[in-house]
């Protein structure tokens, strides 16, 4: 049934990097399933319509939900503008829950919708990012970024190198905190040729 679930563009499988195989996650992808359990509550009546979406969903998540979907559905695009379509590159997300190290310290988790682990022992941390002008990353955004990065480099065993991507509407503002963008991707790089 997953087969078939994936097959029908339903779903999407990946494992995280650097697992086997056989721990893989799924991720639910078809846009009006999505779009009615987040939105309408799981409630297929229709009765509610997206006029009552309270207007912060209505206005950011939907459409920063929506833009990182569209971000998925364009990887060999990402993969061109990052001069990576030579370069054997395995897409996947991970998800990793807040913990307490051995040592008693608290680690924070982290979110990522894209990683692009490369046959070069590098990985691409993609942070998708909807917004109506250019991103700007303040101090605050910044430091979560960090913190999401420490994570992934406590949770990696492998010694693997980190690049962080931005994929955003824009881009990033040249104002924002420097340091934090390795490369970017824009919307006009999705729909190019």
């Amino acid at each position: 049934m997953l087969r078939d679930l994936i097959l029908g563009d339903f779903i999407r499988c990946h494992a995280a990097p650097g697992e086997r195989q056989d721990s893989l996650s799924y991720q639910l992808s078809d846009m009006l399933t999505l779009f009615c359990l987040r939105f309408k509550g799981g409630q297929g009546d229709g009765t509610r319509s997206p006029e009552g979406i309270p207007a912060p969903w209505k206005d950011c998540a939907w459409a920063d939900y929506a833009f990182t979907q569209a971000c998925l559905r364009h990887l060999p695009q990402i993969k061109e503008k990052l001069v990576l379509s030579s370069v054997l590159c395995n897409a996947c997300a991970m998800s990793l829950r807040p913990y307490t190290d051995g040592g008693g310290r608290e680690c924070k988790g982290a979110k990522i919708n894209l990683i692009l682990e490369r046959g070069d022992s590098v990985l691409n941390i993609c942070e998708i990012r909807y917004s109506g002008e250019e991103l700007v990353i303040d101090s605050e955004y910044a430091g979560k970024l960090r913190t999401e990065m420490e994570a992934l480099r406590k949770h990696d065993s492998c010694g693997k190198s980190f690049r962080r991507t931005f994929i955003t509407q824009h881009g990033v503002s040249k104002d924002s905190c420097c340091g934090i963008a390795d490369s970017e991707v824009r919307l006009d790089d999705l729909f190019a040729g």
